[in-house]
């Protein structure tokens, strides 16, 4: 018999302490910005960026995603406990850890001339990635019984402290890049070192050859799915590195790092949209989720008009001189964040009805696009064309994604569309255009305000249905 779930504890409460702490996790890590961009040079910046960047990637093969899909199913299925479980993950990730460490150390050379860093932010990078998917497993193990206390309280505790320390070492030292990524480094070690002691006393197992063998087998296969993800949002940066040189990529991660504030909200969004829209699928009520989802696409593509619109403001606040120029990747990548948003909407109909293959296909597609137009544009217009190429492969993904959706309730025999395509498909189109075009009213003051005043006056009109839209 498997492990039985705390009914007590209330999951819609606990969805809302999750969704604050996410919030309050990147908002401290949108404060990072301005702090990190006055005390770096663009090249100290860039390299901070492209470490990141990089790091995304080699978490995939380092760890295999393990806190992702397979641990949530072992969860579900086993019959041991969950501290035995997650005890039995970690072992695992610390034999890849030590398997990788290996690796890298005898190619170092290699893979410092590949990445564009020296060795010690590799070595830093390999052991970065186990720690964080270490807490992750500690979060997804007690997010499965909705025990949000824990989470919410290590989730502050790393946030601030890595805030506080962060900003002291980076002050202090020479090489500011590598401090911020050690201070995080260490303070993420000394938590997931932590928490892994908790889970193996309480669980008293490191090792399952049935279990590992079935990790490895479920979640290998999804590896090119995997890093297609994370190449169609890293690749950017790490190619303008290469064709470019540092301090532009530092630049257009400060953008992007601006534009990913949207997401804080898109996320939040989605994350109480996903459960709701499964619920009506069950109950067949497919009338229902056209109006509603469709209200949630209207408000983010307007709050990401908003933010466009705001862009020269936010810039000068949050950056210095040398970022000046930024502004004019904000358009495309936040007009890429919304849809982000339109994508998820799609998947979320296809991952209920479990044709998971056909999402690993789009994200392939769309990570060939990035990558074959970042290859084509780079060399010769800079990393401005970054923004746009990004733009053009999301776009590719929720056209895909769109198509596997009808195809999707095709197979399953539904004949009521989910989602009103034409709709969707008039406006998506009309923010893409109008966030584009956006950055021509830059040095017209007058004309930005009076469409942000419009804008909010079209929010007061539509708040009760907005409210009541977002409350699902």
């Amino acid at each position: 018999m498997g492990y039985i779930k705390d009914e007590s504890v209330s999951p819609a409460k606990a969805a809302i302490w999750y969704t604050i702490s996410s919030i309050v996790q990147k908002g401290i890590g949108m404060f990072f910005i301005p702090v990190y961009v006055h005390l770096m040079s663009t090249e100290e910046y860039g390299t901070y960026t492209l470490f990141q960047s990089w790091e995304g990637i080699v978490m995939i093969f380092t760890t295999l995603n393990l806190a992702a899909y397979v641990f949530n199913n072992c969860l579900a299925r086993s019959e041991y406990a969950r501290e035995k479980i997650t005890g039995i993950f970690l072992g695992l990730i610390y034999i890849l850890t030590i398997l990788s460490c290996i690796i890298f150390v005898f190619f170092l050379r290699e893979f410092e001339i590949l990445f564009g860093l020296s060795g010690k932010y590799i070595i830093a990078m390999v052991f970065d990635s186990a720690f964080f998917v270490c807490i992750d497993l500690w979060y997804a193990m007690k997010r499965f019984d909705y025990k949000y206390h824990g989470v919410v309280i290590v989730t502050f505790l790393i946030s601030i402290t890595n805030m506080l320390a962060g900003i002291i070492a980076v002050y202090f030292s020479e090489e500011k890049a590598f401090a911020a990524i050690i201070v995080k480094l260490v303070i993420q070690g000394i938590i997931a070192l932590c928490l892994s002691v908790s889970v193996l006393i309480k669980g008293r197992k490191i090792f399952s050859l049935s279990i590992w063998k079935y990790a490895l087998y479920f979640n290998i296969p999804l590896i090119p799915h995997f890093l297609s993800s994370k190449i169609l949002q890293q690749a950017d940066r790490i190619m303008i590195e290469k064709f470019c040189d540092i301090s532009q990529a530092g630049i257009y991660g400060f953008s992007y790092k601006i534009s990913e504030a949207m997401t804080i909200f898109n996320s939040a969004l989605l994350a109480s949209l996903i459960p709701w829209t499964y619920k009506k699928l069950k109950e067949k009520k497919f009338i229902e989720i056209q109006d509603k989802v469709f209200i949630t696409i209207f408000l983010v593509g307007s709050l990401n008009m908003l933010f466009i619109l705001l862009a020269p403001e936010m810039v000068s606040i949050l950056g210095t001189e040398e970022y000046k120029e930024a502004i004019y990747i904000i358009p495309p990548v936040t007009c890429s964040c919304f849809l982000m948003y339109l994508f998820n909407v799609f998947v979320n109909v296809t991952y209920f009805y479990e044709h998971n293959k056909l999402v690993v296909a789009a994200s392939i597609i769309a990570a060939i696009v990035n990558v074959v137009l970042n290859y084509v544009f780079i060399p010769s217009y800079g990393y401005l064309a970054a923004g746009y190429t990004t733009l053009v492969s999301y776009i590719c993904l929720a056209i895909v994604h769109g198509i596997i959706y009808k195809y999707t309730l095709k197979l399953e025999g539904i004949n009521t569309p989910v989602y009103d395509l034409r709709k969707i498909l008039i406006f998506s189109i009309s923010i893409i255009i109008m966030g584009t075009l956006s950055s021509f009213l830059y040095q017209n003051y007058i004309a930005r305000y009076v469409i942000v005043v419009l804008l909010f006056f079209i929010f007061f009109i539509k708040r009760d249905k907005i409210f009541h839209s977002v409350r699902l």
